[in-house]
């Protein structure tokens, strides 16, 4: 079992607490690598771009993650990084639209410690498919919200619209994460299916887990409090 950092946005952890989103897809690729190739044979060198898997693609069921999200503390530590904070209260920012309070200093999800984390995902599959392979069913296990039913809203991206369809709110996601191009390119993605447990990923005591019908997390709806001992 291995223990891996994961971030989501404040939609997303918002889909996570209300039950909504139980899979998640992450690049299987990185960026090429440029490098050269040399020949001795010949006495030519020429240039490549060689891929390289994503960390995700070594994830396996049974493995945890821990949920890294935008986050704040008592004013008094604004002035301290976060690799020098010790385990204290802290409020999310998933729940005040971006801001802390008015007064907290905002700290971005990709510094926030393992201490600070309030939800545990715990995987359950992994598949490895084109993004364009997602079903619908997939789709709304990713959180997203059906176009032109609960959203209301005309899709940004490329994704061809379809009144009910959570498939083509997915691709508008997408592109709005990866660029306007990036759901056309159909690369090769992760898709992990996981569990939620409301809690730290290191609390003594078992979370309550998260599902649509779950009142558990009722008092994370909105900013307060949150002692060492809380799941965050």
């Amino acid at each position: 079992m291995t223990d891996i950092p994961i971030i989501f946005s404040a939609p997303m952890v918002r889909a996570l607490l209300d039950g909504r989103k139980t899979q998640t897809r992450r690049l299987a690729w990185r960026e090429p690598v440029k490098g050269a190739e040399y020949d001795p044979r010949t006495d030519t060198q020429w240039k490549t771009k060689r891929e390289r898997p994503s960390p995700w693609q070594k994830v396996k069921p049974g493995d945890r993650l821990w949920v890294k999200e935008g986050w704040g503390t008592d004013p008094c530590y604004d002035h301290i990084k976060p690799r020098d904070l010790k385990a204290t209260w802290r409020i999310y920012t998933a729940h005040t639209g971006g801001l802390v309070l008015g007064f907290h200093q905002a700290r971005s999800s990709r510094y926030m410690p393992r201490w600070a984390s309030r939800l545990t995902l715990h995987v359950e599959a992994v598949k490895i498919e084109r993004l364009q392979d997602i079903s619908e069913e997939d789709a709304r296990a990713e959180g997203v919200q059906q176009v032109g039913i609960e959203t209301g809203a005309i899709l940004a991206s490329s994704a061809p619209v379809e009144i009910g369809s959570y498939a083509a709110a997915f691709c508008d996601l997408w592109e709005s994460l990866h660029g306007r191009e990036s759901w056309d390119a159909n690369p090769e993605v992760v898709a992990l299916t996981f569990r939620v447990e409301a809690r730290n990923i290191d609390a003594r005591r078992p979370g309550p887990t998260v599902s649509p019908t779950s009142k558990a997390l009722e008092s994370e709806a909105t900013p307060g409090r949150q002692s060492d001992g809380d799941p965050q």
